[in-house]
Order: structure tokens, then C-alpha cells, then sequence
């Protein structure tokens, strides 16, 4: 294992982790060839304080991949300011468009909620009124009942079915 995170180190890694994926969804489409792969990469900028170095930090070699149907980012930390979470979105859908897939993005529903709870209805309206096509939220219910739990894990559960009722009407 090397001793130092090089750059030689990070394709590698990055190279790994795509090939990966693109044996996995060869063999699901091989099986089901309608299914849409998803590709869900840490919503970060690359930059010193917000990069994961996981493998997918180069999103444009993810999307460009025949693997992927449908580009998307995770969630966001509501302790970010909400400039950031716009900023992500533009850079996901315009990746998206770049490479001519889908795209998605997640809404935080579990461990943290924002204080006022119809952020969710905002931001899940930001997210549809930039062009995402796709919105998710993670974890089901809330987290109710688990560790990972919302402090009000059901009423942050209903207030983003809410809110995807209301852009889904749109």
C-alpha cells in the first residue's frame, strides 16, 4: 500500500472504483437491458476543504461512462449554507447535460434536519425548479427507529412527501 496519496495513487483509485462499476451495470444490463444505472457521487467541489478522494471526486469520468444512465449527488448537510446546495445542482445538472443522462439529487432525511422543516418543500422546489429531473431522499421514514434517526424523523418524513407531491403536480 503506498505511503503517500499521490496524484499517480488517486487514478488509480478513481480508475478501480469506475471499473467497478461499469462491470456491475454491464452485468444488470445484461439481465434486465431497460434498467437505469444510477450514479450517485459525493456532492463536494474538489477543492481542499470539500473533496472525498473516495474515487469519484472526477465527475465528468463518471457521467461520461457507459455505465451511466442517470448522474446524480448526494446529500448536503443542512449546516451548509444554501448557496451551496444551488451551486452543487447547477454543477450535477450541468454534467448531466454535458454527457446527455439523467440527473438526480438527494435530499438529507435522516440524522440532521434544518430548524424550520419547510426548507425541505424549498429546497426540494429549488432542486425541481433548476431542471433536476430526479429527487430521493435518504433514509426512508426518516430514519424513525434507528440510529440514524431524525430528531423528528416522521414529520421530516411527511414534510418531504409533502414536497414532492407539490413538484411532482407541477
Amino acid at each position: 500500500m503506498p505511503r503517500q496519496l499521490t496524484m499517480e495513487v488517486k487514478r488509480f483509485r478513481q480508475d478501480c472504483a469506475l471499473d467497478i462499476l461499469e462491470s456491475a451495470s454491464r452485468k444488470i444490463k445484461a439481465i434486465r437491458p431497460d434498467t437505469k444505472i444510477i450514479c450517485c457521487v459525493h456532492a463536494t467541489l474538489g477543492t481542499y476543504y470539500v473533496t472525498e478522494n473516495r474515487g469519484y471526486d472526477d465527475w465528468d469520468k463518471v457521467a461520461r461512462s457507459d455505465a451511466c444512465d442517470v448522474f446524480s449527488t448526494t446529500i448536503l448537510s443542512y449546516q451548509l449554507p444554501r448557496g451551496f446546495f444551488r451551486s452543487i445542482t447547477e454543477r450535477t445538472l450541468e454534467i448531466a447535460r454535458r454527457h446527455a443522462v439523467g440527473s438526480q439529487r438527494w435530499i438529507m432525511g435522516y440524522y440532521q434536519e434544518p430548524e424550520n422543516l419547510a426548507e425541505l418543500r424549498d429546497i426540494a422546489r429549488l432542486y425541481a425548479d433548476m431542471g433536476v429531473e430526479s429527487l430521493f431522499a435518504w433514509t426512508y421514514r426518516g430514519g424513525h427507529g434507528t440510529v440514524l434517526a431524525a430528531p423528528r424523523a416522521l414529520e421530516v418524513w411527511d414534510t418531504i412527501g409533502k414536497a414532492y407531491g407539490e413538484v411532482l403536480q407541477r
